[in-house]
Formats: structure tokens, C-alpha cells, sequence
């Protein structure tokens, strides 16, 4: 396992060489050349950030597991959802054209309108893919550190994220 300071924080990372005190990367150890001081290559430095960082984590995790729900198989399926946008886009009451019906009829339209959008939208909600750490981290996100290392996430749909929590919760996972 090594030991990595970057800035204050200490990381005791099984992934990683350890320190450069003896000019080697932090990430596999090969002597730095030049003016490298952490890392061998741009590489190895996103390596550690998809490791280490929520964002970047997150990214890697979604990309990793297709944008696909790991416990129903549910895909977020941007595609169809899109063709349902532009065509709802496409009936959208524009009030600025000339032909206004009455504002009776113009109400009725409008609220149809907006129901269906209402819809589309709680879909879309439905379909976006979370990332669950597996071990709850307790609003740690924004903190860099090893819990969240690829292999400690997995891809939700928030269904399943939803129901992952509350059995966490149930478990006395989530008190802090």
C-alpha cells in the first residue's frame, strides 16, 4: 500500500506506489525525468483523479457500466426520450403566433401541453442513472479520497438507488 500527500491530504492508497520522495510517480513507481514531480505521465495523473475524485469517479463509473442500472438492467436510453423532446417542442402553444384561438381554448391547449411535458419529465428523472457508493460514505462526496475507488461504485437508476438506501438506512448503515 502506499502513501500519497498531495497538498494536506494523506491517502493510504492500495492502488497507488507511493510518495515521490525518492522522485518516482506516485502511481507505479518509474523514475520522473525532467520537470515531472508527481506523475510519469498525464495518464497515471487521471488515473488517480478517476480514483480519488467524486467527478471524475462518477464519470468513469457511468461510462464504465454503459449508463446501465447494475441491479434491474434499466439503460437510460437518451434516444427515444430525445424524439419525445423535439416532438413535444414541435407542439409547444406559441402564444406569439397570430392564429390565438380564444383565450378558453388557448388555456385548454396550454395545459394540455404542459401535462405532457410534466410527464416527459418525471421519465427523465426516472431514467437518469446515479452512482451508489457500495459502502455509504455519508455526504463525503466533495472530500478526495479512496472511497471513491472505482470497484466501491456501481451505476443506479434511481429507483434501485432509492431502494439501495432505504435498506442501507434499515441496516443502520446511514447513521452517522
Amino acid at each position: 500500500m502506499g502513501r500519497l500527500t498531495i497538498g494536506r491530504r494523506v491517502f493510504d492508497c492500495a492502488l497507488a506506489f507511493g510518495d515521490n520522495t525518492d522522485g518516482r510517480c506516485n502511481w507505479c513507481g518509474v523514475e520522473l525525468t525532467g520537470r515531472q514531480v508527481r506523475w510519469c505521465s498525464p495518464d497515471h495523473r487521471d488515473i488517480f483523479a478517476i480514483h480519488h475524485y467524486w467527478t471524475d469517479a462518477r464519470a468513469a463509473a457511468l461510462k464504465r457500466d454503459a449508463r446501465t442500472c447494475q441491479r434491474c438492467g434499466r439503460s437510460e436510453q437518451p434516444e427515444d426520450l430525445w424524439a419525445w423532446r423535439r416532438f413535444l417542442e414541435s407542439i409547444r402553444p406559441r402564444p406569439h403566433l397570430r392564429d390565438v384561438p380564444d383565450w378558453r381554448e388557448w388555456t385548454t391547449v396550454t395545459a394540455d401541453w404542459q401535462a405532457a411535458d410534466d410527464i416527459l419529465r418525471a421519465e427523465e428523472r426516472a431514467r437518469s442513472m446515479e452512482v451508489n457508493h457500495k459502502v455509504p460514505i455519508l455526504g463525503r462526496h466533495a472530500e478526495a479520497g479512496c472511497h471513491h475507488h472505482l470497484d466501491g461504485l456501481e451505476t443506479l437508476c434511481h429507483r434501485c438507488h432509492v431502494e439501495v438506501t432505504a435498506t442501507q438506512r434499515a441496516a443502520g448503515l446511514l447513521d452517522r
